[in-house]
């Protein structure tokens, strides 16, 4: 609309018109109202700080200051649309992987509360000699009948307890290091942070903000403790006269290439281009890594699966077939 002419008062009054979400609409018809009371519109949209983040607010500051409002809004919107598909592809890559891990213990959870004491009754009535690894089901199927419910009230509690834990700080910290150091799951966390490091500091440069505020902003965006620390260590080298790419080489967080990339974005005077086209580098990567992780996981969790059920399967059938091999020689 502002492409087209439309004032942003008029603009504003649009969208809040045809926006579906009532909590949004309202919002939006607030900043509107203060636009036209003679606010700023980062100032408007700054009073809404659980709608609008700081980041999005100091790029519509720095483009009413620089009088480029509409071009950053247009970078606005690649950079929310890329920072929704890289949730998506995080959440796509836990999902699977937790729903199949879900239900293989509720599969071996009901195998080993209701199926396998039918048997251990049978063997009972036999009176026939266990192999090992039945009586080693047999006993788990016993203890989980006799303390399942006490399992699962302290795994709640625990669960629990790890989610108040998890939401400080120090929890937190914990948690985004053992993700990064994660054999498989670490090098596609790294991929897509260092992505969405890049596409964050490019998009606030090439709108005009400052780089430490930038690199500020950038840090509080990232949503890993270790890698905002990393990015906060690197500002306060910048802010002291270093160049960028001399702590980033060294941070140790970061892949090596993308220090190179931003040597010569640093060198040429083009850093916000270059950090676009590392981030379009690492998304493709992080794309790449992902799909072959998940196509890897199907099967290796089929594979484990199938061993444990079967295992199981087995160990109650073995007594049958020694019962069976006895009565033939009968």
């Amino acid at each position: 609309m502002l492409g087209a002419g439309v004032s942003l008062v008029t603009a504003l009054q649009n969208l809040a018109q045809q926006e579906e979400n009532r909590a949004l609409g309202s919002t939006l018809r607030q900043v509107r109202y203060d636009v036209e009371s003679g606010s700023t519109l980062a100032a408007a949209l700054e009073r809404h700080s659980r709608v609008f983040d700081p980041l999005f607010v100091n790029m519509v500051r720095a483009g009413e200051t620089g009088g480029f409002l509409e071009t950053v809004f247009e970078r606005l919107t690649l950079f929310l649309e890329k920072r929704l598909q890289w949730r998506k592809a995080v959440l796509s890559a836990a999902l699977y992987p937790a729903v199949v891990i879900v239900t293989s213990f509720l599969v071996l959870g009901v195998i080993l509360v209701w199926v396998i004491p039918v048997f251990a009754s049978l063997f009972a009535n036999l009176d026939v000699p266990l192999p090992l690894p039945t009586r080693m089901v047999m006993g788990a199927s016993g203890f989980l009948s006799r303390w399942g419910l006490h399992l699962s009230l302290g795994a709640g509690m625990g669960a629990v307890s790890g989610g108040f834990y998890f939401r400080t700080a120090k929890g937190r910290m914990w948690v985004d290091r053992i993700i990064l150091a994660a054999p498989l799951l670490g090098p596609v966390t790294t991929q897509l942070l260092t992505a969405n490091f890049a596409r964050t500091l490019s998009t606030l440069l090439s709108s005009g903000v400052p780089i430490l505020e930038a690199m500020d902003l950038t840090a509080r965006a990232l949503g890993n403790g270790r890698f905002q620390q990393t990015v906060l260590a690197l500002r306060s080298e910048v802010e002291s006269g270093s160049a960028l790419a001399d702590p980033f080489r060294h941070s140790g967080l970061f892949p090596q290439m993308a220090s190179e990339i931003i040597r010569i974005g640093e060198m040429t005077g083009t850093l916000d281009d270059m950090l676009l086209k590392l981030a379009v580098y690492y998304e493709e990567e992080a794309d790449t890594s992902i799909n072959r992780f998940l196509a890897l996981l199907e099967p290796m969790m089929m594979l484990v699966l199938g061993i444990v059920v079967g295992g199981m399967v087995l160990s109650m059938y073995m007594p049958i077939f020694s019962l069976m091999g006895r009565l033939s020689q009968m």
